[in-house]
């Protein structure tokens, strides 16, 4: 595995690791979401592939229904990778004048993403043989 590649599984892992340990459930979800990008990233490399930096691009690479994607991948685990993005946006970017229900409601939307990330890291680890 080449050093790049390394780094980039390190780096998928810290966030992972950052996820655990960060108390705010907005950045936890976040946190989630870019190691699953790492994850992902990584095994393109391992196959040789380089994907886009883009997120729609991105998306388009591992749709299973684009004749021209980069990675097989099965519709659940696309589906996955991609409620974990929404989920992360949705901590990034919505807002609520109600501060507990706010938080109550980030605390769901991680538990959402955390189940979505344990089944795509999971996927690729199974499925795709990520080395990790």
């Amino acid at each position: 595995m080449d050093l790049l590649n390394q780094q980039r599984l390190q780096r998928a892992k810290q966030f992972e690791k950052d996820a655990e340990q960060e108390v705010d459930f907005g950045w936890k979800t976040t946190k989630l979401f870019y190691s699953a990008l790492h994850y992902l990233h990584a095994l393109a490399k391992q196959r040789n592939i380089t994907l886009s930096k883009s997120h729609l691009k991105l998306r388009e690479e591992i749709n299973p229904k684009n004749t021209d994607r980069l990675l097989d991948f099965k519709k659940h685990a696309f589906d996955e990778y991609h409620l974990l993005r929404t989920h992360s946006e949705f901590a990034r970017y919505e807002i609520m004048n109600n501060q507990e229900v706010w938080e109550e409601t980030l605390k769901a939307n991680f538990g959402a993403a955390k189940t979505c990330f344990d089944s795509f890291k999971k996927y690729l680890i199974d499925n795709q043989n990520l080395q990790i």
